[in-house]
């Protein structure tokens, strides 16, 4: 068996500084294998075919040279960044690529730039013994520039590029993600079982409704889906030629959404910890920064689960990586195209996780979403609040990067609701009383950092923003958005 590294490892690649490194691969069993890198050496012996090598914590370097070598076989790889690894995660809006975002005319030709560099977990639905489904080959770390860049996650080029102006330490970029994936993909059967309300919803449901489905029945159903796919795709071309002038959100309200979702099977990229197998436990036990972690919006019709979803997800991805790396939680934005009215109940359950999970923050993007467009095309901006969120908490601890958060609630003639931090507002402040048979919309005022409104006798919640699609208008003094809210009042 020849001497092989696992396919994330190729020259141009960035390794995490200042932790320990993992080098793996694969190999003939009893056979020692050395590595060096950046003056250090260290060898382990193969074990069933697989072995890991652990370096120490290497330094900042903007080009080294990795050898792997067994006596009788050598790889090197060249080209090498020693910095931060940042890993791209969830579903669509983190997957959308920069080619299709609204910035990439002006953006486009300033992009390059040697010490950014960006590796595609190759998006592997399915594969056994015999057959990998698609056959899609792996690419490599790529170099940022005005070709490359083209397929980049849109929200990954703009949080490395703000981080590298800014931070100007050389930055990888993980995609480790797919479009219209649940959250249930990417953990194993054992974190799906261990709650019983998601093990029935999510598992037992799925496997019970194509027990009796055979190959030739599940290829027929891709066929058809797959038609149904392209006849879309032909009427948006029509659509975009007929009326260039349109954006995506009119686009989508005249011909609708991409058909969703396809056929349930064995081989369906969305069943229960398919995603986990072929793409996440192919990296996990590569070394990084932090998870940018943007996915729920395939998770809305089960939003009362979420939080305990969420918390499998991260609980399973960190045992794997044996490390409690933070996790950067992109709150969903606004949107009011669904099916459901869930969305306010998946961004709190975003937020809780955030407040009670150690090393999890929360981004919110409001103000970001399309009324009709699930995928905005506004990266820019989630990019560079996301990259507010990192600088804060990984580079400059004294500067102002979150949104406002709440520290104390006042509940007595008036509600009070004080902020870690002065608010401004860019609108009329609406919020929502709920009365033991009504609702009353009325408006509240700002002082300072505090938030007041009057409360009539027997109101049981307040609430801000907490609809699908709303307008928000109360601000931070760093001018980021404070996140919608539902409170429930105790007297």
């Amino acid at each position: 068996m020849k001497l092989r590294l696992a396919e994330i490892f190729t020259s141009r690649m960035v390794l995490q500084h200042g932790k320990e490194i993992n080098i793996f691969g694969t190999g003939e069993t009893n056979q020692q294998v050395t590595i060096t890198i950046q003056g250090q050496t260290a060898t382990t012996t193969i074990i069933n075919n697989n072995w890991l090598i652990t370096l120490p914590a290497l330094e900042i370097s903007t080009d080294e040279t990795l050898i792997v070598s067994t006596g009788l076989e050598t790889i090197t790889l060249s080209n090498i960044l020693i910095g931060d690894v940042y890993f791209l995660a969830g579903q669509s809006n983190i997957e959308f690529k920069f080619k299709d975002c609204d910035s990439v005319k002006v953006d486009q030709e300033v992009c390059y730039d040697r010490y950014l560099r960006y590796y595609e977990v190759p998006q592997i639905e399915y594969e056994d013994e015999n057959i990998k489904i698609p056959p899609i080959r792996n690419q490599g770390w790529q170099i940022c520039d005005n070709q490359t860049i083209n397929d980049f996650s849109a929200i990954g080029y703009y949080l490395a590029y703000y981080l590298r102006h800014d931070i100007e330490i050389p930055i990888g970029l993980i995609a480790v993600n797919k479009g219209g994936t649940s959250g249930s993909c990417w953990i194993n059967e054992t974190y799906l079982q261990k709650n019983q309300e998601i093990k029935k919803v999510y598992y037992d449901e799925y496997y019970q409704a194509i027990m009796n489905q055979t190959e030739a029945q599940e290829d027929l159903e891709i066929a058809k889906y797959e038609e149904r796919v392209k006849q879309y795709q032909q009427k948006v071309a029509l659509y975009q030629q007929t009326y260039p002038e349109r954006n995506m959100s009119q686009l989508k309200k005249d011909v609708g959404h991409t058909p969703w979702p396809g056929p349930r099977g064995k081989k369906d990229f969305c069943r229960p910890a398919g995603l986990y197998y072929t793409m996440f436990k192919k990296i996990c036990q590569y070394s990084g920064k932090a998870v940018i972690w943007y996915q729920g919006e395939e998770d809305t019709k089960n939003a009362y689960l979420y939080h305990q979803l969420l918390q499998l997800v991260i609980e399973n991805w960190r045992e794997d990586m044996k490390a409690q790396i933070p996790f950067i939680i992109v709150q969903l934005p606004e949107y009011d195209d669904d099916k459901n009215d869930n969305w306010p109940i998946l961004r709190d359950a975003q937020q809780q996780v955030c407040r009670e999970v150690p090393a999890c923050y929360l981004v919110v993007t409001m103000n970001c979403g399309e009324e009709f467009n699930i995928h905005p095309q506004n990266k820019k901006t989630v990019g560079h609040r996301i990259f507010w969120r990192i600088k804060e908490l990984f580079y400059d601890n004294q500067f102002n990067g979150h949104s406002p958060k709440i520290i104390n609630i006042e509940n007595n003639s008036k509600i009070i609701i004080e902020f870690d931090q002065k608010l401004h507002s860019r609108g009329i402040n609406n919020f929502i009383l709920e009365l033991p048979d009504h609702q009353v919309e009325t408006v509240g005022i700002i002082k300072e950092n505090k938030l007041l409104v009057e409360r009539p006798a027997q109101v049981r919640t307040i609430s801000y923003g907490y609809q699908n699609y709303c307008k928000i208008s109360i601000f931070g003094e760093n001018n980021l958005p404070i996140a919608p809210f539902k409170i429930q009042l105790t007297k």
